[in-house]
């Protein structure tokens, strides 16, 4: 791929973890605080996080086109229950400034008759300039906590283009990376002789 001039730019990965995943306590910096989102007042730091912690992460919306209101809005609209408020984490910064977050929701298992679940977390994610503080540790930790109270059943993390310090915080806590769903994505350089 690269000598016909293809350069890889990004990974969508998905990472499982058992149910019996040990969860030590989350440890935030001074400072930080982690809230659910409540509707609709925190729409608006919904988007701010959303925009600063995907825009740079290849494979997210944010990438082509800041996210809005009115685009979550219609998002709900379409897909009721897609966005548990509950189970929706935001991070702030010591400043009050939304610089993270941890949508997670509970998916089917098999069988539906049975009571196991699975347990979500759809790309947890950290704005830029706060990545280096590994603040992706305590912010998946606390996600995993509230999704274990919530069913019984397997977890899976989705991840869009994080870098692979991110990646190696989620296999420390215990996650193993589905080879199976693990692309590489990559885009054609263009040839400036042409």
């Amino acid at each position: 791929l690269r000598r016909l001039g293809f350069f890889p730019v990004g990974h969508t990965r998905f990472f499982d973890a058992p149910e019996s995943l040990h969860l030590p306590e989350p440890v935030w910096p001074a400072g930080f605080q982690i809230r659910t989102l409540q509707l609709p007042e925190g729409l608006p730091d919904l988007v701010a996080a959303s925009n600063r912690c995907y825009a740079d992460l290849w494979g997210h919306m944010e990438n082509n086109q800041p996210t809005t209101i009115a685009i979550f809005e219609e998002i709900m609209a379409r897909h009721p229950g897609y966005i548990v408020t509950e189970g929706t984490f935001l991070l702030f910064a010591p400043d009050g400034s939304a610089i993270g977050l941890c949508p997670t929701r509970l998916g089917p298992l098999g069988d539906p008759a049975k009571s196991q679940r699975v347990k979500i977390l759809d790309a947890p994610g950290v704005t830029p300039e706060y990545r280096a503080l590994g603040l992706h540790r305590p912010l998946v930790l606390t996600a995993l906590h509230h999704l274990k109270a919530q069913a019984e059943g397997p977890f899976r993390l989705e991840s869009w283009g994080d870098p692979e310090e991110v990646v190696r915080i989620f296999l420390e806590l215990g996650f193993t990376l589905d080879p199976v769903n693990h692309n590489v994505d990559y885009l054609l350089q263009p040839n400036p002789a042409r």
